[in-house]
Formats: C-alpha cells, structure tokens, sequence
C-alpha cells in the first residue's frame, strides 16, 4: 500500500510539511521508499458509464467537515456488492478535491473486475475522486 500523508495545521486548516515527532515514527518503516503527489487516473467521465446518487452520512465527514479519506474506500466496497471475488484485488483511490458535508454527490461508474472497473465521485459537475479496481493480476 502506498500512502501520501497531508498534514493540516490544527489552528487554520492550511496544509503544511509534516511534523518532525510523525517523520520519527514512520520514517523506519518507510525505509527511504517515496509516493509522488501526481494523478494517474483519467478525471474525464466517460459518456458509457452508469450514474447514482451518492449519499453521505455523519459519519463520514471528518473534523473541518470534508468526507474523511477512510469514507472513500465505501465507493468500493459498494461496486462490489453482490460481485462474487475469487482472486486478489487491486484498488487505487485518488482524491482530486475535498468533499464538505453540502455535496450534491453522484457516483459514476462502468467496467467489471474481468476488464477493470472505474468510477467518479462527482460533486455537481466536479470530479471530487477516482477509482479503479481490477483483478491484481492485471495491469495496473
């Protein structure tokens, strides 16, 4: 797995460079290993995709009222109700923008897990997230 931290300063809510007590912690296990801040998936919707509403709920949203980063992965687990799984997973998250509590939210998806699945969190016309699933055998 591979994670990119943001550290948010608890005062303002502005992004600022991770604290050295975090880097203490995690820097062991990050043995050297680095994650680029740069978009792999395509944020344009494609016009063959199916389209539902997205609901959230309080428990969803962090403290400054944006959907907390663990909310994502229900998109995922979501498109594969009812899926029978037989074979291990990869699945990418990649957040574009914050979502705060008054999103209109819909969710926009095609594909399965034989070919690769891809989905939208759109909030109005904004592409707040994307997501990929596919069998991990598959090219990423």
């Amino acid at each position: 797995a591979a994670v990119l931290w943001v550290f948010l300063r608890p005062s303002t809510g502005a992004i600022a460079k991770l604290p050295q007590p975090f880097l203490d912690v995690y820097s062991e296990a990050a043995a050297g290993r680095t994650v680029r801040a740069r978009f792999l998936h395509d944020a344009v919707v494609p016009d063959d995709v199916d389209v539902l509403p997205w609901a959230l709920r309080t428990t969803d949203l962090d403290v400054l009222q944006h959907v907390n980063n663990a909310a994502y992965w229900t998109v995922i687990e979501e498109l594969l109700a009812g899926v029978e799984v037989t074979a291990p997973l990869r699945a990418e998250v990649e957040h574009r923008r914050a979502i705060d509590a008054s999103g209109a939210l819909r969710l926009a998806h095609r594909g399965d897990l034989a070919g690769g699945l891809e989905a939208w969190l759109l909030d109005g016309d904004d592409v707040a997230a994307t997501f990929r699933l596919r069998a991990s055998s598959a090219n990423p």
